[in-house]
Order: structure tokens, then C-alpha cells, then sequence
């Protein structure tokens, strides 16, 4: 019987995403990583600019008990994978890199859309 420290295993996540490095930073999956490293190209090329990772969007939603009447507040957020500015279209583009598209994500997507006035791009 072997005495110290027992081995663990990396944990799988719960859809068998992969969590990989590009450039340093850490991403939640290989082809959020890989659509960093095309982003990174369009940046050097000059397609795009003022490109951000992980831009958070927040919003206050407001509920109304039904058997008190009182009202509650929530903060909800909602966490865009890339941002940039395209400079074809001339316009902001917020994009999500998406292996699965989750009850909750589709959720929320209508709402930021809806609230911030932009439509999320799914790659």
C-alpha cells in the first residue's frame, strides 16, 4: 500500500470542454482558445481593433413577490467571450463561442440583447 499524497485526475467539465492556454491566458475550451488565435490575426492584419476578452455586461432585474407584493432586486451579468470593433462592417461586435447552447445562455442572450441594443455573434 502506497503512503502520501493521492493522485487526482484533471476533472472533465461537465460538457468534456478542455480548458487550453493561448498566449498565456486561459481559456474555457480549445476553440474559444483557437477563435482567440484567428482574433489575433485580425488584429496583426488590421480587419479589426480594440479587441477585449471577457467583457462583462450587467443589468439589475426587478421581481415582484406574489404573496407579499414586495419587490426584489437581482444583479445579473452576462459575460461576452471577445468584443471588438470591425472595421468592414464599421460596427461593435460582441461574440460568444459556443460548443453548446444552454437553456440559461439562450435566457440571457435575449435579455442583453434586448437591454444593451446589440446582437450576440455565436461562433
Amino acid at each position: 500500500m502506497a503512503f502520501g499524497k493521492r493522485f487526482k485526475p484533471e476533472k472533465n467539465s461537465k460538457y468534456n470542454a478542455k480548458k487550453s492556454i493561448y498566449n498565456d491566458i486561459e481559456y474555457d475550451s480549445l476553440k474559444e482558445a483557437n477563435r482567440a488565435r484567428e482574433l489575433d490575426l485580425f488584429l496583426k492584419a488590421g480587419k479589426i481593433c480594440n479587441l477585449e476578452r471577457q467583457v462583462r455586461y450587467s443589468w439589475i432585474e426587478t421581481h415582484t413577490k406574489d404573496f407579499l407584493g414586495e419587490e426584489i432586486q437581482f444583479k445579473r451579468s452576462y459575460i461576452a467571450d471577445f468584443v471588438y470593433y470591425d472595421k468592414d462592417s464599421q460596427s461593435v461586435v460582441v461574440e460568444d463561442v459556443k460548443g453548446m447552447r444552454l437553456a440559461e445562455y439562450k435566457k440571457k442572450k435575449k435579455i442583453v440583447e434586448k437591454i444593451f441594443g446589440f446582437k450576440i455573434i455565436e461562433k
